[in-house]
This record gives C-alpha cells, structure tokens and sequence, in this order.
C-alpha cells in the first residue's frame, strides 16, 4: 500500500501506530464533522472483533501507515461505541474526556512536553416543544341599535261654524237627531322586525415562522498549565 495521504478522510485501510510506536491496527472508519467535513476520528480495528475510536486532530502520516499521540492502553481502553454507527454529541463528549488524560508515553520524548486543554463545542438540535391547535368558537352578545319608527296619532280639532255661514251650508236629507255619534278611524303605526343573517367578516391565516435568538451557553473546561521549576533558583 503507498503511503497514505495528507487528507485524513483518505486513511481507511491504512495502518495505526501508537506514541511509542506500537502497533495499534488498521482504520475500517473516518467520521468527519456533519459541519465542516473535517475528519475527527478513526475507528480503528485493533483485533479480535474489537475496535476502538481515536481522535484524528493531532494524527499525522508516517511513512507506511499513520501516527497518533496515543498508547496502545489509551485506545484500548476508549470509550465503547458501535462500529459504524453515528457519532452523538455525548458520544463526542465521553471521546475527547477520555482523550484528554494526559499519556505519559507521550511526555517521555526528551525535550518536550505536551499541553492539554479541553474545547467546548456547541452544537443545536431540534426537538418538539409542543402543538398548536386552531379551534374556532361561537361567542354570543348583545347587541343596542336604535332605529326610528312612525306611528300615527289622532286628535280632535274643534272649529265653530261662523252665524253668517250657517246658512249657506247645504242641508242634510236625513238629519239625524241630536245624540251619540261614533266614528272609527284606523289608527297604524310601526313596529321593529329584527332578523338574523350569517356572513363573512374574517379570513384567517395561520403562518409559523422562525425566530432566531441568541441563548447564552456556559461550560466548565480544564487546561494544563507548565511551570517550570529551576533547582538552581
């Protein structure tokens, strides 16, 4: 096999050595970040059926196969995870906690020292939060108008008959003694007829929209400090 590209995503197959160089196995997986497509970790077939998840951000090629700053107990003893499956947030979590322990076969190069220091990474997800429901209602109330009505009324006029025109109006056939007379009138008015008629007033439109927020994250993260200490001072 040639050796192995400088793109991490091209590394399946390829062999896996440890910080002392020991054997480790071969990449049968690179997950790479949904966000960025940069490759973050190898699942590495360390034998027997059993594999074992390894970060990728400080592995490097060399020569034949590939280099991480690792132990073989650090990879061996990785948190589980099913090969080939999805990575979650916890998973990714429990991954760079286990990782993050300092490896003393790493600190054993004479001259350097490896600094540690753990990265929170914050990532959205959607959930249900609930349901909305639209229901429409009767409501009843009363309602005043005030409209005008006409009604006839009746009153009696009187007016005397002047002595010098007496004689010129024109004498009855029949006259009827002195006594009671009746006369009817029909007498209307008018009345309010009120009626009830449904129509469209309204129409209502449901829109859901999306509302983008800031939200404040806080996390507790550790890191190594170097201090150095000179027995001469």
């Amino acid at each position: 096999m040639s050796s192995p590209s400088a793109d991490p995503r091209a590394w399946v197959g390829y062999a896996v050595s440890g910080a002392g160089g020991e054997p480790l196995g071969r990449v049968a997986t690179v997950y790479t970040d949904p966000e960025t497509g940069a490759a973050t970790f190898a699942e590495v077939d360390v034998g027997g059926g059993a594999s074992a998840l390894v970060p990728l951000d400080r592995a490097s090629a060399d020569g034949d196969g590939i280099r991480v700053p690792h132990d073989a107990e650090r990879v061996r003893t990785a948190p589980a995870h099913e090969p080939g499956a999805n990575l979650s947030h916890d998973d990714v979590a429990r991954l760079a906690e286990h990782y993050a322990q300092r490896s003393l076969v790493a600190d054993q190069e004479p001259g350097w020292m490896v600094r540690h220091e753990e990265r929170l990474r914050v990532l959205t997800d959607t959930v249900v939060t609930g349901r909305v429901r639209v229901r429409k209602h009767l409501v009843t109330e009363e309602r005043t108008f005030t409209v005008e009505v006409t009604r006839e009324e009746i009153t009696i006029e009187h007016e005397e008959v002047p002595a010098g025109e007496r004689a010129g109006l024109p004498a009855e056939e029949n006259p009827a003694p002195i006594g009671e007379q009746v006369l009817e009138l029909v007498r209307h008015e008018e009345r309010v007829v009120v009626t009830k008629e449904v129509v469209p007033v309204e129409r209502v439109r449901v829109i859901r929209y999306v509302v983008t927020e800031p939200e404040v994250v806080r996390g507790v993260v550790r890191r190594e400090e170097l201090d150095l200490q000179d027995p001469r001072s």
